[in-house]
């Protein structure tokens, strides 16, 4: 999972869950109570998942998002770890509001035989 902290000062959570076939796909959660110093209590986005894996990757090749940073176009960005076949990949999505996603075309770094990558980062 990843935290981002919006200018506004609100939280946004990104985190992989899971669906009752076992697809891993990408939710949103936000503290229920800001004010709260160890953010006990986190409330689920009734919209989930907000990502799920695109065409042609497994059920279960698609997790890990890394925290969203702020493009000069005023997007949030984020990378998503994954594979095709025995290549390790990741995958870049925008975004305005942590609900609708834009998959950037290609993939941003792939490495032959390297399998499922997880926790990208930069």
């Amino acid at each position: 999972c990843s935290a981002t902290i919006l200018p506004d000062g609100k939280l946004m959570m990104l985190y992989t869950g899971s669906t009752n076939e076992s697809v891993q796909v990408q939710t949103l959660a936000y503290p229920a109570d800001p004010s709260d110093p160890i953010l006990i209590k986190w409330d689920k986005y009734p919209g989930n998942p907000v990502l799920v894996p695109p065409p042609g990757i497994g059920s279960k090749d698609f997790r890990d998002p890394t925290t969203a940073w702020l493009t000069s176009e005023g997007k949030w960005r984020i990378a998503i770890g994954s594979r095709i076949n025995r290549t390790g990949i990741t995958f870049v999505y925008d975004t305005k509001d942590f609900i609708n996603y834009e998959l950037l075309r290609g993939v941003l770094h792939g490495v032959p035989n390297t399998g499922m990558w997880e926790c990208v980062d930069f």
